[in-house]
């Protein structure tokens, strides 16, 4: 899941060959760490449960999504 950074700050990600903006890096500071930490810590019990198929079946699903994420924003 994809979190805004607490303090909505961005840099931006300059491609160097065209010198143009290619994306928005959340600029995290301390607040985002401790939270993404907290949710990690929380996480942990249910993921370690899993065997190493599901945790596999897992990564590959979101990386799925990500890729459909990633299409769906790059033609709108």
């Amino acid at each position: 899941v994809y979190v805004e950074p607490k303090e909505g700050k961005y840099i931006e990600n300059i491609n160097p060959s065209t010198g143009k903006v290619h994306s928005l890096i959340p600029d995290s500071q301390k607040e985002d760490m401790e939270y993404a930490i907290e949710c990690a810590k929380k996480a942990f019990p249910i993921w370690s449960s899993k065997t190493t198929r599901e945790r596999a079946n897992m990564i590959v699903k979101n990386y799925q999504l990500s890729k459909i994420k990633i299409y769906f924003y790059n033609y709108l």
